[in-house]
Order: C-alpha cells, then sequence, then structure tokens
C-alpha cells in the first residue's frame, strides 16, 4: 500500500501538466497518446489539464492498483479503421468501425452511479437483485462488468464488444480480480452488440458512449424485440433522442460540466406496467 499512497501524493502534488504526465508514465506506464488525449479534453473543461490527469489517476488507475486489473487503454477510431483493414479477424464485424467511438477507460465513481441507482430504482419495484441480468454494449476490457459483479449478486453479468483484444483483457481482468465476485455467473462475447439478445427477463443494460446512430437505433429495435424488462444506464447519452423518440422514459439524470459524468436512466413504461410504483 505503501507505493499506492506514494503515487496518489505525487499526483496531488504535481503542478504541471508535464510533471502529471511524467509520474503517470514512469510509474504506471500509461501511454503518452492516452495521456496527451486527456490534457486536450481538459482545456475544454473548467478541470484543466493538471486535474484531468489527477482525475485520470484516482478514477482509473487506483481501480486497477486495488483490483489487479487493465483497465486503462486508449484506442481512437482511426486504429479501429486500421485494424479493420489489417487484422479483420480481431473485429467481429470489420464494416461497422465506421459506427465506433474512441475507447478509454470509463470512470468507476460514474459506473457505480449508474449501477447503484438502477439496482435501488428495479428494488423499489419489488425486483430482486439476484433476478436482474446485467449487460454492457461495448464493455471493453469488461469494467463496468466487473464493477457491477463485485457489488451485485446479478443473476447473470454480460459484456460485448466487437474487438477481440479488449475481450481478451476483459477475460483477463476476470481472471486476476483480487476479491471473490458476487455475480459468478460472467460471459464476455466477441460478437457484434446488434446481434447479442439476451435480452429476457429484468435487465440492466449499460451504456458508456459505445457508439454512434445507426448502431444505437439497431440496438433499440433488438431490445424492442426481444422483449423483457430493461432499465438502461447511459453515460454521454448523445443518442438518447433515439430511445425517447421509441416512448423510452427518463426517470434520472444526472448532468455535469464533465460530459463523461452526464448520466440519464431511461425505461421503457409499458414493460414495467403493473410494477410500476
Amino acid at each position: 500500500m505503501t507505493a499506492i499512497f506514494n503515487s496518489d501524493r505525487m499526483i496531488i502534488e504535481a503542478d504541471s501538466t508535464s510533471e502529471a504526465k511524467n509520474i503517470l508514465i514512469d510509474h504506471h506506464g500509461i501511454d503518452l497518446v492516452h495521456l496527451d488525449f486527456l490534457v486536450s479534453l481538459g482545456k475544454n473543461t473548467v478541470l484543466g489539464g493538471v486535474q484531468k490527469l489527477r482525475e485520470f489517476y484516482f478514477e482509473v488507475v487506483r481501480y486497477d492498483l486495488q483490483f489487479n486489473t487493465d483497465t486503462s487503454g486508449f484506442i481512437s477510431e482511426n486504429e479501429y479503421a486500421v485494424f479493420a483493414q489489417s487484422k479483420p479477424e480481431s473485429l467481429a464485424d470489420p464494416s461497422t468501425t465506421k459506427y465506433g467511438v474512441k475507447y478509454r477507460a470509463s470512470l468507476t465513481s460514474s459506473v457505480e452511479l449508474g449501477i447503484n441507482f438502477a439496482v435501488q430504482f428495479l428494488n423499489g419495484m419489488g425486483i430482486k437483485t439476484e433476478a436482474i441480468s446485467f449487460v454492457d454494449l461495448g464493455c471493453g476490457t469488461g469494467k463496468a462488468v466487473l464493477i457491477a459483479a463485485n457489488s451485485f449478486k446479478f443473476r447473470c453479468a454480460y459484456g460485448v464488444d466487437y474487438y477481440s483484444p479488449l475481450i481478451d483483457t476483459a477475460h483477463r481482468n476476470r481472471a486476476n480480480f483480487s476479491e471473490p465476485l458476487l455475480c459468478q455467473d460472467i460471459h464476455f462475447l466477441f460478437s457484434n452488440v446488434v446481434e447479442f439478445a439476451e435480452y429476457k427477463g429484468v435487465n440492466i443494460l449499460y451504456l458508456y458512449n459505445p457508439f454512434g446512430e445507426e448502431i444505437m437505433r439497431q440496438v433499440e429495435d433488438r431490445i424492442s424485440k426481444y422483449g423483457g424488462r430493461t432499465l438502461i444506464v447511459y453515460t454521454k447519452p448523445i443518442c438518447r433522442d433515439i430511445f425517447e423518440a421509441k416512448g423510452w422514459k427518463c426517470i434520472r439524470e444526472v448532468r455535469d460540466l464533465d460530459a463523461d459524468k452526464h448520466i440519464v436512466w431511461l425505461f421503457h413504461e409499458e414493460s414495467f406496467r403493473g410494477l410500476v410504483r
């Protein structure tokens, strides 16, 4: 724990972006391209570059240190396009790369807030946690699935992603996780998210801005087709209008100056008829 404490202190005391980047590179091996991207985000927020790097440490790096996982990677949209040409076998459907968005690690507090409220809402309807399935579309390295499985005894948990190296990392994270998980029935699937159809029963569907409108419309159609009672946790909800146009109701919204902390919770009241109180 001493090394973790020292890293905490160094990040807190860093007073320039270059100093903060050097700490993350030298002590944690974080990719410089990823750090430069985070700094560029900081320039457009009240946080600023140094604070954005500190946030990354406390929201991402510390999670990996605590649970022996590897979730801090970064993949740009351009890299997916390159993979589609050079390693098409690494993508479940190379033709869908144009609809994907950059991959970067989820913020721990944002994931926890989204899942915790969803469980609380469903429990308030009389639905037991053990009867709920958790689904993360565009799961990346599996962080949200592992947070969910470590926090609640869900019936089962699915993570779906179309890029095989991310799914391979998710499997390793599951195997290396430092604590026993409350939910043991966990599946990481290398697949086009549109083909996923395990929506029967009660579900929490987790979306962390995983893809654009074209795929999101197909996902909404898929959920409607296969029924079930689904509560959506949608962070950075750029396509929320697709759901609301189809009758999905926003039951709560948390806004933040940082778009990656903007969360909406959506459900289709008709599918929960008889349970809504």
